[in-house]
């Protein structure tokens, strides 16, 4: 599973502990927060030296493009 922020916190994640279950991608450790490795992959940095925080892709097609892009 891919998750843009914190892998412990996603709407599947969520879902699933509300219910009572336990989430199966984060205990077998399937889960992939890109986050942070787009911050690391586009290498922008603001004024004071600190990469600057990435807008999230917002949709699943896009987050699809941004991947294909890093993999290029």
């Amino acid at each position: 599973m891919i998750v843009w922020g914190s892998a412990g916190s996603s709407p599947l994640a969520d879902g699933l502990r509300s219910q009572g279950a336990a989430d199966p991608f984060t205990a077998a450790g399937r889960v992939r927060a890109l986050r942070e490795e787009v911050m690391w992959w586009r290498g922008t940095l603001n004024p004071e030296g600190r990469f600057t925080e990435p807008a999230p892709p917002g949709r699943a097609d896009r987050l699809l493009y941004l991947l294909r892009e890093m993999a290029a």
